[in-house]
């Protein structure tokens, strides 16, 4: 799927999404909440986490794009760094708003496919 941003760049992603992807996807999404006897507690920020997320799936599923630097592919580069430094915020809202659906399959959220009969 080609996505058209903001200032006039692309992006193409697969949307055909694997096994492989949740699971990739779904283990930078860890936290760790307090230290042992006299270390500090550590922080956590949602946001980041679902950036971090978010950045783990384009990293897999961004197949080409019109910025003049090599996509994040097979773990080269960290994705989150090649994309902040590509994109402006502007376009990083846009592929974000358009790749939703496709967090939300990862995370189990997907809407209810009206073919498939309810069990109601």
């Amino acid at each position: 799927m080609k996505i058209d941003l903001p200032s006039g760049a692309w992006v193409e992603i697969r949307e055909d999404l694997r096994a492989a992807d949740r699971f990739a996807v779904q283990a930078v999404a860890s936290v760790e909440v307090g230290g042992g006897a006299g270390e500090g507690r550590t922080r956590a920020s949602f946001l980041e986490m679902q950036n971090d997320m978010r950045n783990a799936l384009l990293g897999r599923i961004i197949t080409a794009w019109s910025y003049p630097v090599p996509i994040p592919e097979n773990g080269l580069a960290a994705a989150d760094v090649v994309i902040g430094n590509a994109m402006d915020l502007d376009d990083y809202a846009a592929l974000e708003k358009a790749v939703e659906p496709l967090m939300d399959k990862i995370a189990g959220r997907q809407a209810a496919d009206p073919k498939k009969p309810s069990s109601d």
